[in-house]
């Protein structure tokens, strides 16, 4: 897994950050809960307001400009997107 992550972090290419799924798509999941992409459901990385907080839900929000108001959620898996040509 190292070598691999090594791989992606070798190969960033920062002209793929613009188009990025997470800067214009969100995940729903069946609880309602609102992912900046389908990689962070996988890993149960919702958005959110806080820190401290669980991650907001539909019912937490008013409209979907509040969504691209808030900070990416992101960690080494986005390295498989953002490298080579990019993947999102």
């Amino acid at each position: 897994m190292h070598r691999y992550l090594d791989l992606l972090v070798r190969n960033f290419n920062p002209d793929t950050t613009s188009g990025v799924m997470c800067k214009n798509h969100v995940s729903v999941d069946w609880r309602g809960y609102i992912y900046d992409c389908d990689f962070n459901q996988q890993l149960d990385l919702p958005l959110s307001r806080d820190a401290g907080d669980s991650g907001l839900s539909i019912f937490d929000v008013d409209s979907a400009q509040e969504l691209f108001e808030l900070p990416i959620v992101h960690d080494n898996h986005c390295f498989g997107c953002v490298a080579g040509m990019g993947s999102s």
